[in-house]
């Protein structure tokens, strides 16, 4: 029976627009499975797919043909040994897409277009068509279509666009047909957002939803994959109470029983990473510098060693997806030897510091860009590092200029701007990197002025539960114990120490505990 194709290109288009098309081929590919060659038919499948669920985005691809794609969509080169032709197909035989299929190769290429900002809004499109056309599927696609949601939450909170990003979380959480994954999932990425934007509360509603969704699953899940839920929600609820300062004295049995087999073999890494590095943050602003090294390790091996990350990472979203928590525990990982270099006077632990950090700001750029606010976060962390090491020496070029850069790519509003009462997003760091800031100005001659307007700006903008003030303190009394403790560090001087202040980069968050 002869067998019709369809070719997907002609020698007539651009090499760029045959990429853009070339990237629409792999998800339509993927959506529907070829038949044999023995299949018999007249019709075309192909575009049926691909219009019905991108057809803006292909008809915008189309016009924009002869652009110069500078991301690796797809290499001319693979797709020459790769298969190029559609096949045909009788009306009676159509194969229904697979919706995970569908899913999986949507959120493949969104993900090739984060960074760049002109393909970062082409990638929203294809997702919410995508999601629209998975919604029609109904409860068969429930799990894909909760992929989706998830992704595009991430996608959202990249532009600043909290309530979109909020409502595709409320609608994955609402999924039931989904599966309990999808939902925890959305419940944790709820309570991380809410923690970013400082609404308190309802972070700690979701957190605990989060727990009483996963007891309420019982005997209806495995075995295996309860006992990974349960340690996530205890782990975000930690978390939570920690950024919210409702915790007393850190409970150590959070992160001192954590399973050795937890996360080596799991079909969940994103989210076991996630709760890892938020006990992690626990430890760390406890001051179990060990436990916290641990943990920080243990989740960058998780995440480095996932054989499905990019597949596995659809099942966390915005805070806990796994991008986002490989950046933060780079940048945790810096920030504790930057503090164990403080009170074990360690100089290379510095070194260690400005190694691990800078790690977490080259992987930033690639994700989000090198502009984006994100990497302005992980420029406060790196700046701190080299003020604790120049302190005492009064050379602060350096650290200076990076809280300058800092501010800029955080957008933060000049201190002559009128405060509007409008919310400004990651305004803890900009706050915190302004006080830091104005203290090394403030040593130089006639700086002084210009350093108190911005000690005053940033205590007024200041939105953590304790004054910014007592933060400062925190500062001042680990250089005092650096001095002490000076060529005759011990063991206890690393074990556990009192008052510790972290960013955390995923949140965009100062959080830290002092002694009461």
């Amino acid at each position: 029976m002869a067998m019709g194709w369809a070719i997907i290109f002609s020698r007539r288009m651009t090499k760029g627009c045959f990429r853009r098309v070339a990237v629409l081929s792999s998800l339509s590919d993927a959506l529907v499975p070829q038949l044999s060659r023995g299949s018999a038919g007249a019709g075309y499948h192909s575009a049926e797919v691909v219009r019905s669920i991108c057809a803006q985005s292909a008809w915008q691809l189309q016009r924009r043909g002869g652009e110069d794609v500078r991301r690796g969509f797809v290499d001319l080169r693979d797709w020459a040994s790769a298969q190029q032709r559609w096949y045909a197909r009788s009306n009676n035989e159509k194969a229904k897409p697979d919706p995970d299929t569908i899913a999986t190769e949507m959120i493949k290429y969104a993900a090739s277009c984060r960074s760049v900002e002109t393909y970062h809004a082409e990638a929203v499109r294809v997702l919410e068509q995508g999601r629209l056309y998975l919604l029609s599927e109904g409860s068969s696609a429930a799990t894909a279509h909760g992929r989706v949601l998830l992704t595009l939450a991430t996608f959202y909170v990249d532009r600043a666009k909290f309530t979109d990003a909020v409502d595709a979380l409320q609608g994955a959480s609402d999924l039931e047909p989904a599966g309990l994954g999808v939902r925890v999932a959305a419940l944790e990425a709820l309570a991380g957002l809410c923690l970013r934007l400082h609404q308190e509360e309802p972070a700690l509603k979701f957190a605990h939803s989060s727990g009483l969704l996963v007891t309420a699953a019982g005997d209806a899940v495995p075995t295996d994959e309860l006992k990974e839920l349960q340690f996530r929600s205890k782990a975000v609820a930690a978390l939570a109470a920690l950024v919210c300062a409702r915790c007393g004295a850190v409970d150590t049995r959070l992160f001192e029983d954590v399973p050795t087999w937890l996360g080596e073999n799991s079909r969940r890494t994103a989210g076991v990473a996630a709760a890892m590095f938020s006990l992690a943050q626990c430890a760390h602003v406890g001051g179990y510098f060990k436990i916290a090294g641990e943990l920080y390790g243990r989740t960058i091996a998780i995440i480095r060693n996932s054989k499905d990350a990019a597949s596995e990472g659809t099942l966390a979203s915005v805070a806990m997806a796994p991008d986002e928590v490989h950046v933060g525990a780079l940048a945790g990982l810096g920030q504790l030897a930057s503090h164990i270099g403080i009170f074990s006077h360690v100089f290379r632990k510095f070194d260690e510091a400005e190694g691990k950090i800078t790690e977490a700001l080259t992987l930033a750029e690639k994700i989000n860009g090198d502009k984006h606010p994100r990497v302005g976060v992980i420029l406060a962390c790196l700046a701190d590092v080299y003020a604790r090491r120049e302190r005492g020496t009064g050379d602060n070029i350096i650290p200076e200029g990076l809280y300058r850069r800092c501010l800029e790519y955080l957008g933060s509003p000049s201190i002559d701007v009128p405060d509007t009462g409008k919310q400004v997003d990651f305004v803890d760091i900009m706050a915190l990197s302004r006080a830091r800031y104005a203290e090394i100005i403030s040593k130089s001659l006639n700086r002084g002025e210009e350093a108190d307007k911005l000690q005053k700006w940033a205590s007024k903008m200041w939105k953590g539960p304790r004054p910014l003030m007592d933060l400062m303190k925190v500062d001042s009394a680990q250089t005092t114990l650096k001095e002490k403790s000076k060529g005759s560090a011990t063991n206890s001087t690393i074990g556990k120490v009192e008052g510790h202040v972290v960013i955390d980069v995923r949140l965009g968050r100062v959080i830290w505990k002092v002694s009461s």
